[in-house]
């Protein structure tokens, strides 16, 4: 228990894990922009606006209602004789 209040006061260096973290928040934010360009494209060419790929609950909605346009019903056929 007396090795307890020496790490609290030892002294980490936080300036330098800052440094560290920071290539990787980097690359973390680089994938992230590409991967809401990408949505924001697919969401455009479907006809709905760009701006649905950033709301996280709603875009899926409305990527299942785009693969159930390019569908066109055949999904729910196939999937209506594969139950009986």
């Amino acid at each position: 228990m007396t090795l307890l209040p020496a790490l609290l006061l030892q002294d980490t260096g936080g300036s330098g894990a800052a440094l560290i973290g920071l290539p990787e928040l980097l690359v973390i934010l680089a994938i992230s922009v590409v991967f809401i360009v990408g949505m924001w494209r697919v969401f455009t060419r479907a006809g709905q606006p760009g701006w649905v790929c950033i709301i996280p609950i709603y875009n899926l909605y409305v990527l299942l209602q785009i693969a159930a346009d390019l569908a066109g019903g055949s999904c729910s056929c196939s999937f209506r004789w594969s139950i009986s």
